[in-house]
């Protein structure tokens, strides 16, 4: 069988938009890079026991993996430091280099009526992001908070840019930090997770045939107690 060949995201970073040195910053990294301490740790629940044998966690389930390890990271370019005040409102300072200032704020018009992320300040902030990003014809990206990190102290927004029609160049993207965070972000946190995407036409499908299948896939799922889906379905994705 003849693989089919590689598709290439190209990446490149520039800090002359904001006249900062940005554009020696790292670029993306294949998100397999940056997988989160929680999950290494995370230990799969022992099959010791009649009781423990048909137990799971998220060290069972393919589809959470996946979720870490598809596309590329974009990590901040150098430490943060977030210090609160008194007062549920009052908006937090952040300490940088200067020379590396990579973030700003923006009017809260320009989200609408888009409700702020539960337990973040209501202030709108910016990634000045340094960014170059191209795709092949038919592609786009979506880029989002890095997908189940959910323990990172800030919460970014999500989009989908057709990086094959145009260059998705350095601009600014909107985030909300956490009330409940003080203390520094270290350089090389994961920030924003970049995944390609095909284009394709859809339609949707009331198919009711699909049920048919069910109890074969019933009886194959629990007669299998650990590991079904990654054994007979999963297909491993690659992105270099």
């Amino acid at each position: 069988m003849k693989l089919s060949k590689n598709k290439k995201i190209k990446f490149a970073t520039s800090g002359a938009k904001h006249g900062s040195i940005l554009e020696y910053s790292p670029t993306p990294v294949p998100a397999k890079n940056l997988i989160p301490e929680w999950y290494k740790e995370t230990k799969n629940i022992r099959s010791d026991s009649a009781e423990n044998a048909i137990k799971k966690n998220v060290k069972d389930c393919m589809p959470f993996l996946d979720t870490l390890m598809s596309g590329y990271i974009w990590t901040l370019p150098s430490d943060l430091y977030i210090e609160r005040f008194p007062g549920k409102d009052s908006e937090p300072k952040i300490t940088m280099n200067p020379e590396v200032g990579f973030i700003d704020t923006r009017s809260p018009l320009q989200s609408g009526k888009m409700s702020i992320p539960d337990g973040c300040y209501d202030t709108h902030f910016v990634w000045k992001h340094p960014l170059h990003i191209k795709t092949p014809p038919g592609y786009s990206i979506l880029v989002t908070h890095p997908l189940n990190r959910h323990d990172l102290p800030f919460v970014s927004l999500s989009g989908i840019v057709d990086s094959d029609k145009t260059t998705w160049r350095p601009g600014n993207y909107p985030f909300f930090i956490k009330k409940n965070f003080e203390g520094v972000i270290p350089k090389g946190t994961p920030v924003l997770q970049i995944i390609p995407i095909k284009r394709d036409n859809w339609v949707s499908e009331d198919d009711k045939s699909m049920l048919d299948s069910w109890s074969q896939d019933a009886y194959e799922v629990s007669s299998i107690l650990r590991g079904w889906y990654k054994k007979a379905h999963w297909q491993r994705k690659s992105y270099n």
